[in-house]
Parts: structure tokens; C-alpha cells; sequence
């Protein structure tokens, strides 16, 4: 089967390619940069030529291979490239050209050329937002009266920051980031950079041109538009799925209507996958019950919303626009909260769809999971869930899934349960309450919404906090016994241990899940933290400083291992809060929490006898002169130990090595792996590496 070759360069590039190799049709596939080439999918079926291509060029490549046709999807501003590909065509081959809806504008003005443009710019005032891409770049920032104004978006392409380098753009003034760009996230870019004028160009729906619009003339920015080439004007074009159902006739392969099952996970808004999120965008034909259609609705204004749930309506509908042909440009979403697998009722609608032999020959049915209320809410807890029992009272009788609970409550598991409401809660308040065991019960109310809440509440504390259950919304719970979070392996609190001052305190291995977390605070994993406090070589009565606390894992684990002081400085205030919690969880009286950056408080301090920095702020080398001039002689030395898990940090570490005069220079790469369960196995999962450098300074 001959191969065809397609000119990308677009995103209707890069999607026709992936539509076609998803029929099982070989191609090359010609792209001008290694970013060009990343941002396709990989498959047996296409093959990428990477670098940009001149007249010669092309005629070579048709002479070497024997190809079926030849599809441009280049930009509609590379008008010399679509010539090329003409001129080089000697063999006559079929020529599609892909050509994007244009798309006008009443906002803005209209240039013809770039000279007329930059003259115009000359005359306006403020920061400017240039979105052309980094090609014609030059034309602006030789002009000095504009290049001071220049706030660049680009790909995030080597060539691209390469000219940008070139051209003498700062980098803070060089925005690198893949689009596509919803009309929040121009106008978020406007207002963060102060932008007073856009520069774009009229680059269609598939270029993101009526977003940028948009934005600007809700955010009253003005708007400089580069008209399209003359040539692109005049020429004629089919879209993206007539392409692809042309190639498909040429094969003799009956297009199939894609349909896509989507977790929407619990949020649409903001828990959505990238590739859910990719395939709502190009859906024609959108279903899902209200609440989970309005939430995604943002993502695509063109596509049909249906607000359906149930699987048999749904199909019934499928069947009808799939008999009237009404698929024949459209792909189909089909929206489902949380995850596909979990309590969904994806399953059902797959079932349904796959049983119609009519309709299953005539599909192509993928389904794409989301986040699911148990993952979202372990996370928010910081809890692990691999040995959680999971129980639903969600459409469940009574007498069933009370049963269930009370068995689970036997068994010492942690339990969560999926809730109908306020009343469900009650109901397992009461059982609990019932129990001869102490329990920590961790609720969720409408998670990863603007007013989630989240509450850990003994049951003392239930009538204390009955505002949560006040009113109805979509409750999470999860029980956990007592001992499994506040007690020590040897069953003992760390209240009791500290009380008898036993040198049992000073031993390492503090667990990681016994310290109190959130899903926004780093923290140095157990056995990097015990290899930190070794490295730190503390002694009893010195004065201890932990730069960058986090949950302050660090500081306690120095504060139990010796009798020392410690000064734990954050600069985030909830991570503070977050320290003093496990200050008093582990009944510790010798640890300090200063909430301000290094740099800013370290004058104040006195001289400490060791250092550790888990987190700079970029301040690193201010950090380390600061400490520097506190020793009173050459021979009073400080002990400082870094850890980074980034090359920058890591770069940055090693030009200071050589800047400063260090002793008892050690530098540890650390790679650990750790076993997780799956079924009757455990596997090894490797944690992301890490540098521990230390020395005296």
C-alpha cells in the first residue's frame, strides 16, 4: 500500500496525521523543527523527516518515494512553502491543501505588512504582546523604540528561544508555552505583563485568533492584526475532515465516527486530562448530564450539547445522527464524572453501544478515565489507598451498605465511602460512634469545586463542626482507626516517648505518613531525610537552621535525633501552619518557625552550628554569604548540606563550590526505590533522584 506524504507544520497537521495512522495508513510526515516533530504522537505508521525543506529538496523525495498523494497543512502565512510543494510536484501527484476558516474581526486594525505595522506601533504607548512566533521577531526588536516593550509568546522550541536569544530579548520578558490559549489565560498574560497592545496575526479557529481577540477587548487592549497573505486568499481549500475522508476513499476505508467515554474526574474545569481535554475540544457532538456539559462548555463553542445521562437515550440519539449522516464531520463526546471505571456508568453505555452490531460497525469507541473522589481525596488527606476498603451508598439500600461498613469497621481497614448526601453521613457518624475503637474521620464536601472543604474530625468533634453538614452538597468520607495515624510503630505516641525521654527519642525513622501533610507543602521523603540529619553531623546543645522547612520533616527529625535548638524558616504561611502542626503532634518545645524568606531574616539570627537548605527561593548564593559572614574566624565553620533534585540548582551549587573556600566537600546522588503492592507482587517504582551536597563553610 503506497505511502502519502503530508507537509505539518499546524495542528490540523499534526491531527490529520493522527487520524490517518489511527486507519492504519503509512506516511511521512515533514516538519521543520524538533518541536514540530515532538508534538506528534509516535506510531508505527508515521514516519517524521524533521528539517525545513527547500524546491530541491521536495523533488527529491517525491523521486525516491512512490507516494499516493500529497497533503499541505503548512500555516496559511507559509505561502512560499505551499509554492515550493507545487513546483517540486512534477509527477502531477494529488495535491489537498488544508486550508483554515478565516476568521474576521470588527476589533482591532488590519495591516497588510509588517511595515506598516511597526511604523503604527511607533506611535503607541505601553507594553506590547507580541504573538506572530519568533521568525519575523527581528523586524520588531531592531527597532529600539519598541524592543524595550517586547513581551514575546513563542513555542517552547529551541529555535525559537534561540532567536529570541539572538534578537536580545530578556528573559523575563519571553512568555514559552504551548497553546491552545482560552480566553482566561490571554487576559490572565495581559493583565500579569501590563500588555497595552496586541500583535497577531488573523490565524483562524485552530490558531486560537477569536480567543486573543476576545480577551483583549474585554481587558480594553488594542489589537494590531497581520491580514493574510494575498496568495492564501486566493486559494482554494478543504478542511481537516474532508482531507482525511478524501485519503480514507482513496484507500477504500470506511470512515468510522470516533466516540470518546470521558472521566471528567470531578471538576471538569480543572481536573480534566489533556487528553480529555483534547478530545471535547475536537468533538462536533457533545452528551452529558447538565452539571458535567456546563463545566466543559468553555473548551469548545461550537460542538452540539445534548444534556443527556441516561445510556439508553444516548444511543438512541447516536443512532439517529449516525443513520441521517449527521457524523460524518464530528467526532462524539460522552461526559462522565470522576472516572470511567469508578461507580460510572460509562460501563453501561459502552456495553449498549458495542450489543448494537448496526452501530458498532460504524464507531470507533475509546474511553479516556478521569480522576475518581477516592484519589482526589486521598491525595487532599494525605493518605495512601491501596489497602482501602471502598464502599458506595450512592443508589445502594440501606441495609446494604451499612452492612458493609460495620464489616469493614471489624476488619481494622481504612474505608471510604461514596455518599448521597448529608443524610448518608449521619448515618455513618452513628455507626461509627457505636464502635469500640477510636476513629479519625476525614470528610470531603464538593472536592476540587471553588467551595470545597475538607475536615479531619474525631468524633467528640462531630456537634463542633456541624456546620459542614448544614447543607447538601457531594460528600467523601474516609475512616481511619486512630492508631494507624498518631501512634509510632511500637504503638506508643510520640507524646508518650517524649514525656519518659527515653533514648528510644533519639533514633531515626520517622514514617512519612506520620507526619500531618497537604497536597500543596513539599516534604524530603523518610529515607532522604535520615541520610540529611546523618549528613548534618548534629550535636546535643547546638543551634540548627532548616532554610526551606515545608511540613518541617527536616527540623523535627534534627529536634528528636538531638538535644538541639532549631530555626525552621518558611516563607509560605500555610506551610508554617503546617510545621506547628507537627510541632504539636510530636510534642516538640525546641523548634522555632519563622515565616519570612532567608535573605530577609537571616541578619537577625545568631551564628548556627549547621545548615540545612531544602529550598532557596533562588537566593542561594546570598543565602551562603550571609552565613559566611557570621563566623567569627577562618577556623569557626558552619556546616551546610543542600539537597536540589533539579540541574539548575544543582549548576548553580557547583559555581559556588567554586567560589567559596569549602571543606569536607561530600557530594551523594541518591536514587532509591521503593516497593509498591500490585495484586500478590511488589514492584519496584524509582523516586525521582537526588543531589545531597554538604561541606563546611
Amino acid at each position: 500500500m503506497k505511502k502519502i506524504l503530508i507537509f505539518a507544520g499546524t495542528t490540523e497537521g499534526r491531527i490529520c496525521a493522527e487520524k490517518l495512522s489511527s486507519y492504519g495508513i503509512s506516511m511521512d510526515v515533514c516538519v521543520a523543527t524538533l518541536y514540530g516533530k515532538e508534538m506528534i504522537a509516535p506510531s508505527k505508521y508515521i514516519n517524521i523527516l524533521e528539517g525545513r525543506l527547500d524546491i530541491a529538496d521536495i523533488k527529491e523525495l517525491l523521486e525516491k518515494n512512490d507516494y499516493l498523494l500529497i497533503i499541505d497543512a503548512t500555516h496559511p502565512y507559509a505561502t512560499n512553502v505551499s509554492k515550493n510543494i507545487k513546483e517540486a510536484n512534477v509527477k502531477g501527484l494529488p495535491y489537498l491543501r488544508i486550508k483554515r476558516e478565516s476568521l474576521n474581526s470588527d476589533y482591532g486594525t488590519y495591516f497588510d505588512n509588517y511595515d506598516e505595522m511597526i511604523l503604527k506601533l511607533k506611535d503607541t504607548k505601553g507594553n506590547i504582546l507580541l504573538t506572530t512566533g519568533s521568525k519575523e521577531l527581528n523586524r520588531f526588536a531592531s527597532e529600539e523604540a519598541l524592543r524595550s516593550r517586547l513581551y514575546v509568546r513563542v513555542i517552547p522550541g529551541e529555535e525559537s528561544l534561540r532567536l529570541l536569544s539572538e534578537a536580545g530579548i530578556e528573559r523575563e520578558k519571553i512568555i514559552a508555552i504551548q497553546g491552545p490559549f482560552s480566553v482566561n489565560l490571554n487576559k490572565a498574560l495581559m493583565e500579569q505583563y501590563d500588555i497595552k497592545v496586541l500583535v497577531t496575526k488573523e490565524s483562524g479557529t485552530a490558531g486560537g485568533f477569536k480567543e486573543k481577540i476576545d480577551a483583549a477587548k474585554e481587558e480594553g487592549v488594542s489589537c494590531f492584526i497581520l491580514r493574510r497573505p494575498e496568495a492564501d486568499q486566493k486559494e482554494e481549500g478543504i478542511s481537516l475532515n474532508e482531507a482525511v475522508e478524501t485519503v480514507l476513499k482513496k484507500y477504500g476505508i470506511e470512515k468510522k465516527t470516533k466516540i470518546s467515554l470521558i472521566g471528567i474526574g470531578m471538576d471538569g474545569a480543572r481536573t480534566l486530562t489533556l487528553e480529555a481535554k483534547q478530545a471535547i475540544e475536537e468533538a462536533g457532538i457533545i452528551y452529558g448530564a447538565g452539571r458535567m456539559v456546563d463545566s466543559v462548555a468553555y473548551l469548545n463553542e461550537k460542538a452540539d450539547f445534548n444534556k443527556m445521562y441516561l445510556s439508553e437515550e444516548i444511543a438512541a440519539d447516536i443512532k439517529k445522527q449516525l443513520d441521517k449522516d449527521l457524523t460524518k464531520e464530528k467526532e462524539i463526546a460522552i461526559l462522565y464524572s470522576g472516572d470511567t471505571g469508578f461507580y460510572s456508568g460509562a460501563a453501561k453505555m459502552r456495553d449498549r453501544l458495542l450489543a448494537d452490531e448496526d452501530i458498532s460497525k460504524r464507531i470507533d469507541l475509546k474511553t479516556l478515565p478521569g480522576i475518581t473522589s477516592l484519589s482526589m481525596m486521598a491525595a487532599r488527606c494525605n493518605i495512601s489507598y491501596e489497602d482501602i476498603k471502598i464502599i458506595s451508598s450512592h443508589g445502594v439500600s440501606n441495609d446494604i451498605w451499612e452492612k458493609n461498613l460495620r464489616s469493614g469497621l471489624k476488619e481494622n481497614r481504612s474505608i471510604f465511602l461514596i455518599t448521597s448526601g448529608t443524610e448518608d453521613v449521619r448515618k455513618i457518624m452513628d455507626i461509627v460512634s457505636h464502635e469500640d475503637k477510636s476513629y479519625q474521620i476525614y470528610i470531603g464536601k464538593n472536592l476540587s469545586y471553588d467551595d470545597e472543604e475538607i475536615r479531619v474530625l474525631d468524633l467528640e468533634d462531630i456537634n463542633e463542626n456541624e456546620d459542614i453538614l448544614s447543607r447538601e452538597g457531594l460528600y467523601s468520607v474516609v475512616i481511619k482507626r486512630v492508631p494507624d495515624i498518631m501512634k509510632d510503630r511500637d504503638n506508643e505516641t510520640y507524646q508518650e516517648r517524649h514525656e519518659k525521654n527515653t533514648d528510644d527519642l533519639k533514633i531515626l525513622g520517622i514514617r512519612d505518613e506520620e507526619f500531618i501533610r497537604d497536597d500543596k507543602t513539599p516534604m524530603t521523603k523518610e529515607e532522604v531525610r535520615e541520610i540529611i540529619v546523618s549528613k548534618l553531623r548534629l550535636r546535643d546543645h547546638q543551634l540548627f537552621f532548616d532554610i526551606g522547612s515545608g511540613t518541617g520533616s527536616i527540623a523535627i527529625q534534627a529536634a528528636m535525633v538531638k538535644n538541639i535548638e532549631v530555626y525552621a524558616v518558611e516563607e509560605k504561611k500555610e506551610a508554617c501552619l503546617l510545621i506547628e502542626k507537627n510541632i504539636k503532634k510530636f510534642a516538640l518545645d525546641n523548634i522555632k518557625v519563622f515565616n519570612d524568606r532567608a535573605s530577609g531574616i537571616l541578619d537577625s539570627f545568631p551564628r548556627p552550628d549547621a545548615v540545612f537548605i531544602g529550598g532557596s527561593g533562588g537566593e542561594l548564593e546570598d543565602i551562603l554569604e550571609k552565613l559566611r559572614l557570621k563566623k567569627e574566624d577562618q577556623h569557626d565553620k558552619i556546616r551546610v548540606v543542600i539537597s536540589t533534585v533539579t540541574l539548575e540548582t544543582e549548576m548553580e551549587i557547583y559555581d559556588l563550590i567554586n567560589k567559596y573556600e569549602l571543606e569536607d566537600l561530600d557530594i551523594v546522588e541518591v536514587n532509591i526505590s521503593k516497593a509498591r503492592k500490585l495484586g500478590r507482587y511488589n514492584l519496584m517504582k524509582a523516586e525521582n533522584p537526588i543531589k545531597i551536597i554538604s561541606f563546611k563553610l
